[in-house]
């Protein structure tokens, strides 16, 4: 069991004094006993604060650039920890100037410290717009699209938490912003996954884009809707209405209702508009002899382990 807090609060003030030791095997050993008191689960995040009380941030965020993955692991590890906390707590890690070097590290040649990267920046990706701002002003975005698009799986799976969290809680300027990285071919490529949880992460991005081009269209054209069609994006949907998940067989069948049947009635493409029963969810879809999927609530956010 952990030891009780009270007595860990007691050697901060020394842990905080080893992060200025030039010692390799004090400063990495240092760092993993501040990712442990970092890693809180208190609900008033007493633990985080106090690591931020104590002034140990800047330290860390310039051991995110020690040439040591040893000491940069742990040190990445507690100021991903840091910003699980409340905004507040998350601002003093943008404040320190840690955007720079996280966008650095989501190109380091270890996997598990881009993974890592890519975690710390969905938890930010989760705050308020203005910690969305500050990500998007240090042009991390098509860093974490490239990993969309070339990274391995699990290293995938942290950058679509990132930009999904991103287009969740954006302003109209910041989604245009987003989607102008070229987010939605990446996204649809998610959707070929067998990973369910990821699909209905990439699903719910999707429909904040299409939202968007809906809400924000000058005509009766969604460009967006016409960008998942030309991308392929549109088939990989209708494919899911096969999906054994129920979540995702009722999402997308919402998100083809929604945004793309009324252009199939005006093109007369031949779409069977009757049920299809889905014989793994027991549920009628409508659309092409293929699948279909739904609407939830977006529920973006998530922990990493090693």
């Amino acid at each position: 069991p952990k030891p009780n807090f009270t007595q860990i609060r007691k050697i901060l003030p020394t842990l905080r004094m080893l992060l200025t030791s030039q010692d390799k095997d004090v400063l990495t050993d240092t760092c993993w006993a501040l990712s442990y008191v970092s890693d809180d689960s208190t609900d008033n995040n007493e633990q985080i604060q106090a690591v931020i009380d104590m002034g140990c941030i800047p330290l860390l965020v310039r051991y995110l650039r020690s040439s040591e993955p040893s000491i940069q692991t742990p040190a990445l590890r507690t100021i991903g920890n840091i910003v699980t906390g409340s905004d507040q707590q998350t601002q003093v890690v943008i404040s320190n100037g840690s955007l720079p070097a996280l966008r650095e590290l989501l190109r380091h040649p270890k996997k598990s410290i881009r993974k890592e990267t890519c975690w710390t920046l969905s938890n930010i990706t989760a705050g308020n717009r203005s910690q969305i701002g500050c990500v998007l002003k240090q042009n991390v975005v098509p860093d974490l699209v490239h990993i969309l698009s070339h990274g391995e799986h699990d290293v995938q799976k942290e950058a679509t938490w990132a930009i999904a969290n991103a287009l969740s809680g954006g302003s109209k300027q910041q989604l245009d912003e987003i989607i102008g990285h070229a987010v939605i071919g990446p996204l649809c490529n998610i959707l070929t996954g067998a990973e369910a949880r990821l699909i209905i992460v990439a699903l719910d991005a999707l429909v904040k884009i299409l939202e968007h081009g809906a809400k924000n269209s000058y005509d009766s054209t969604n460009r967006f809707a016409d960008e998942v069609e030309s991308c392929g994006g549109l088939d990989k949907i209708e494919e899911l209405q096969r999906h054994d998940n129920e979540d995702i067989y009722e999402k997308v069948v919402s998100i083809i209702k929604t945004y793309f049947e009324a252009e199939d009635d005006d093109e007369d493409t031949g779409v069977n508009l009757n049920p299809i029963l889905n014989e793994n969810a027991n549920q009628f879809a409508f659309g092409t002899s293929a699948t279909v999927g739904g609407s939830n609530d977006n529920g973006f956010g998530q922990g990493f382990t090693f």
